[in-house]
């Protein structure tokens, strides 16, 4: 009798085991699998990245080739992937995914980095002279002109930049008030200054340099007269991205010899492309 209990109890005992290790086969086959690996902006694998199943407790960190495999619960849909010092990435689940992360346009600057820029705006010159310069005195002429300007250099937390402007020839804004209705003018000039980081995304610059006003045609005969002034240019530049940003400028002229004119006040509104170490 005592065996015959004995026997019940191991076959119980071997049915239960066989459910829980159904049960337990189960569960383990329920687990999904993510798998994939991490790269640089330069496409080189990334060891050592963290990467996490977004919404859920599992994690893995990369091998040396930035391959990654993570077991975890059904229904994962994004991952989320960290390195120190560079932009977080947040990515749909794929088979075998890759993902790349990259610089954080946010983040401190580790080195200097190189840039080029272009601008365009509307430029203003005034004249005004009651000096001898001039066959009539008590001369005013206004001229509205589109500005062109380029600039380069180089920034870190702190940099310097230069710049290189044109105001093309026109005529001035209302000839038909004007005693000379042929005047033209031009400006051209350059622009050495320095860089400032504002511990964010944005750039403030100042500088300073000459320029050079041409007129044209004065005093009903075709002459020609040119002079040199002083150019001040005041900035911001915004980085949106790793490597482009836009920027806009204000540039104030005059003419300390003469106190007559003032040279190619204007505003300018253009980008700017950074380079990769």
């Amino acid at each position: 009798m005592k065996i015959s209990h004995l026997f019940r109890f191991a076959a119980l005992l071997l049915i239960f085991t066989c459910f829980s290790n159904s049960a337990i086969a189960d569960v383990i086959q329920q687990k999904d699998t993510v798998t994939g690996i991490v790269i640089d902006k330069k496409k080189q694998p990334l060891p050592g990245a963290k990467v996490e199943i977004v919404g859920q407790s599992y994690s893995a960190f990369t091998d040396l080739d930035g391959r990654f495999n993570i077991k975890c619960d059904p229904g994962a849909k994004k991952v989320l992937v960290t390195y120190p010092k560079l932009r977080a990435a947040k990515k749909k689940i794929k088979p075998d995914m890759t993902v790349q992360i990259g610089r954080s346009w946010k983040q401190n600057p580790e080195h200097f980095q190189w840039f080029v820029g272009a601008n365009i705006g509307i430029g203003l010159t005034e004249t005004y002279t009651s000096s001898d310069n001039f066959y009539y005195n008590d001369y005013e002429d206004d001229f509205v002109s589109p500005t062109i300007s380029v600039m380069a250099g180089r920034v870190r937390e702190v940099g310097w930049y230069v710049k290189a402007f044109v105001n093309p020839s026109v005529r001035m804004i209302d000839p038909d008030w004007s005693d000379f209705p042929d005047n033209k003018c031009s400006n051209f000039g350059a622009i050495l200054g320095g860089m400032l980081r504002l511990g964010c995304p944005l750039h403030l610059y100042l500088g300073g340099g000459f320029v050079r006003t041409n007129f044209s045609n004065l005093n009903k005969v075709q002459y020609n007269y040119s002079n040199y002034g002083w150019q001040i240019d005041i900035g911001l530049l915004f980085r949106i991205k790793d490597n482009f940003g836009i920027n806009w400028s204000m540039n104030l002229g005059g003419d300390t010899k003469h106190d007559a004119y003032m040279y190619g006040s204007f505003s300018n509104l253009g980008v700017c492309y950074f380079f990769d170490k």
